[in-house]
């Protein structure tokens, strides 16, 4: 049996883990995504202030464009995925 002070020490990762369960506990987050592949993402809804924020680019983008707001719709998707990969190139921080 492992004593008390062993078991701290093993789970702050001082000495020799001596249980799966232990080794899976000194797991970094980044490998446990990656041999789980678990989703980074969480869907959340919006907010009523993120909504009142995109309405007002939309209604913006149709009225400057004399589009639909369908179409001003499909501008603001495409905008923000461009955004989004070019946020993840490091081009914006």
């Amino acid at each position: 049996m492992i004593k008390l002070k062993n078991l701290m020490n093993e789970s702050m990762g001082l000495g020799d883990l001596p249980s799966s369960k232990l080794i899976k506990m000194k797991m970094t987050l980044s490998e446990l995504e990656a041999s789980e592949k678990v989703e980074s993402v969480i869907n959340e809804s919006p907010s009523s202030e993120e909504l009142r924020i995109v309405l007002m680019a939309i209604k913006k983008i149709a009225k400057y464009r004399s589009v639909p707001i369908d179409q001003a719709v499909n501008d603001v998707i495409n905008a923000a995925e461009q955004l989004d990969r070019d946020i993840k190139k490091g081009k914006i921080k």
